[in-house]
């Protein structure tokens, strides 16, 4: 078998994992004086004068169920589950450079670099079952009649580069709105996915099995590789490796590619209520057939193997296993695959914050996500806050309303701090009610209960913020005027 193919999964893999992932819930949002807020609304309320936001780094891994349900009896809680597998997702946006500048008082020009990948793993529970028991029912039987559909089982990847450039405009003193335009690259897509795969068995008049087995699906792949640079893998493996740097360029801009747009905006009625949301991925996307598909179509049945009582030289066994690896079919011809539609990804927020006081305000926010890993909806309770001057805390709560996967309610926190004036350190996670404890009579760590995902979110930005309005110094001077005692008079 080709070892260029399992490379390039493993590589892609590895770089899945290596790198982290934007939660899905983030409480950036609605943080003000966070240069990401602007990925999320280009109409945000920032303050920002000039920032230059460094690579961030975003962990995000979401479990079907929590990690104590798959721990202990593991034949009794695969049983038990009801799903039609068990999923592993994972989603990375990952900003590798990203700035800003605002030009006189009332325009802001933005613009990022990011990578996004998502990934995800379904283990079909039937096969899980099937690995445990083998063809034996509930009472722990062997059930001659066995019939089993693993078809659930599927494996995704997906890479996708994009450089955006936003411009926000201030139009008076209640109103602000943005825009963003990307341009997407498709690096890598590719999709285990099976339309059959089963294993049947079937009891004969003679006594014996027959035991059948039928798979039918493939690995698809879309992005920089194409079937014209060879028919296997192989082939392709030996044309890569003898492109020059000029070549790889070249190369590149064959890669699928898309446009969309971003708009937002933010609305403030009265001083201390605001009314923000934004719509993201706006745009058809584009179909594309650049890539290679390997076709899985194998169909085996056999009557199974009798011990013959004569010696006749023939082992039956070795016959019967024989018979097994003939009928297997395997073939990595590559070919073009189907046209696919690429759709950027899309969210939908919309938010209200009320000012309880200068720099404290709490929200509530809807949000709608469809992206290839996840797709889910739904409602934040949050609350922002400055505890002393540079630092800025952020919580809340998050139910979701509808999901692709199973999620638990989530608590975030967010904390943004100006370590020196240009520089700013944000760390936030969803994760952080769920921490492991640790057992010391036994010396183990434990793991909590209730954690069904992991993540945690870093990064660094050089910041500068645009100067105060006059009338909030004027009120400040004012409120420092009266807090001061009028001195005694002279006698």
């Amino acid at each position: 078998m080709s070892k260029f193919l399992p490379k390039y999964i493993g590589l892609a893999a590895a770089a899945t994992l290596s790198f982290t992932a934007f939660s899905q819930e983030s409480l950036i949002f609605g943080m003000r004086g966070n240069p990401g807020t602007l990925r999320m609304n280009p109409g945000a309320e920032t303050r920002l004068a000039l920032y230059l936001g460094l690579p961030t780094a975003n962990n995000n891994v979401q479990f079907t169920r929590p990690l104590s349900h798959y721990l202990g009896d593991v034949n009794a809680n695969f049983t038990g589950f009801t799903t039609p597998s068990e999923q592993i997702t994972m989603q990375l946006d990952q900003d590798l450079v990203s700035a800003g500048m605002k030009l006189g008082k009332n325009i802001l020009l933005f613009g990022s670099i990011r990578n996004q990948i998502d990934a995800k793993i379904a283990l079909d529970n039937d096969f899980a079952r099937f690995a445990l028991n083998g063809m034996r029912d509930a009472q722990g039987n062997i059930d001659p009649n066995y019939q089993g559909d693993f078809s659930d089982m599927a494996v995704l990847l997906s890479d996708r580069l994009t450089a955006s450039a936003g411009l926000q405009i201030k139009v008076n003193k209640k109103l602000r709105v943005g825009a963003a335009f990307n341009h997407t690259r498709v690096v890598s897509d590719m999709a285990l996915k099976f339309n059959t795969l089963q294993s049947n068995s079937a009891p004969l008049a003679n006594g014996l099995n027959e035991l059948s087995i039928a798979a039918a699906g493939g690995i698809s792949y879309y992005g920089i590789l194409d079937h014209t640079m060879g028919q296997t893998p192989d082939e392709i493996q030996t044309y890569v490796s003898n492109l020059t740097q000029d070549q790889y360029v070249e190369l590149a801009k064959l890669m699928p590619s898309y446009n969309s747009f971003d708009l937002g905006g933010t609305f403030r009625p009265i001083k201390r209520f605001r009314v923000t949301g934004s719509v993201l991925g706006l745009g058809a996307g584009t179909a594309s057939s650049r890539g290679f598909q390997i076709g899985i179509n194998n169909s085996i049945t056999t009557s199974g193997f009798r011990w013959n009582a004569a010696d006749t030289g023939v082992d039956p066994l070795d016959s019967f296993i024989q018979e097994i690896q003939d009928s297997l079919n395997v073939d990595l011809s590559l070919v073009a695959p189907n046209s696919l539609q690429f759709k950027p990804y899309q969210a939908i927020h919309a938010a209200a914050y009320l000012d309880l006081a200068k720099w404290h305000s709490i929200g509530v926010r809807y949000s709608q996500v469809a992206r290839p890993s996840v797709q889910y909806t739904a409602l934040a309770a949050e609350y922002h806050a400055n505890l002393m001057k540079g630092w800025q805390i952020s919580g809340a709560y998050t139910k979701f309303l509808s999901s692709s996967q199973p999620m638990s309610d989530q608590y975030s926190v967010a904390l943004q701090m100006r370590i020196l004036p240009p520089l700013q350190v944000f760390l936030s996670s969803s994760a952080f009610t769920m921490l492991p404890s640790f057992d010391a009579a036994n010396g183990k760590p434990l793991i909590p209960s209730q954690l069904d995902r992991v993540n945690l979110n870093v990064g660094i930005n050089f910041v500068f913020f645009e100067r105060k309005p006059k009338s909030e110094k004027k009120s400040k001077n004012k409120d420092s005027k009266a807090a001061v005692p009028a001195a005694p008079a002279k006698k």
